[in-house]
């Protein structure tokens, strides 16, 4: 809520936010750390009791419901997507990473994703490390499930703040089954970071 403060324009711009949190501040994402993360945790079927909350008490479109991460809660989405997506329209993962258990996923349906990972994040290496996917292994990985070609429409932004070191890439990978896009955004010397945010990281968020 802090860094992302999309609450501020929910309102204005017709949609519900949720900001779920997991025990102790964490998620069973799949991807298991001693005192990090809690493997008998159902979260997955808690986001699908909380969609059902959020419907019964706001009447929301089901059609039209999104997932979006930061950090352990990006790997969230990723799981969220991969054992849950038949109840999604769309995920965002920002500064997370795809892990082994992806392989066991089967989705039912295209899903577009959208992929946000800095080239200087010691948290979630951008070539990946140890059980940590990189970021390319990853985007091939949706390209595959979304059925999508291998070439991505590129476009490099204005560096409108040239003082931070950091500028920023954009994927756009739109030749994908049914209405899917699979899209990057490379965060060229970009750290563990929401981008925008005034909040800091040391840690995973």
């Amino acid at each position: 809520k802090t860094y992302t403060v999309m609450h501020e324009v929910a309102d204005t711009l017709g949609f519900v936010i949720v900001y779920p949190q997991g025990i102790i501040r964490s998620w069973n994402s799949g991807l298991v750390r001693p005192g990090l993360t809690f493997p008998d945790t159902d979260d997955v079927g808690f986001i699908s009791a909380l969609i059902d909350t959020v419907k019964y008490k706001w009447d929301i479109d089901l059609s039209r419901v999104y997932c979006c991460g930061f950090s352990l809660g990006g790997r969230m989405s990723f799981r969220i997507a991969g054992e849950l997506g038949y109840r999604l329209a769309a995920i965002a993962s920002v500064s997370g990473s795809l892990f082994g258990l992806a392989d066991t996923w089967q989705p039912i349906q295209p899903m577009p994703v959208l992929y946000m990972l800095g080239t200087a994040d010691t948290h979630v290496p951008y070539e990946g490390e140890g059980d940590m996917w990189s970021a390319q292994n990853t985007i091939n990985y949706w390209l595959e499930k979304n059925q999508c070609t291998a070439q991505a429409d590129t476009f490099s932004f204005p560096d409108i703040v040239p003082g931070d070191g950091c500028t920023i890439q954009k994927f756009t990978y739109t030749s994908c089954s049914g209405e899917s896009e699979v899209i990057l955004y490379k965060g060229i010397n970009m750290g563990h970071s929401w981008p925008g945010s005034i909040t800091t990281f040391s840690k995973e968020g």
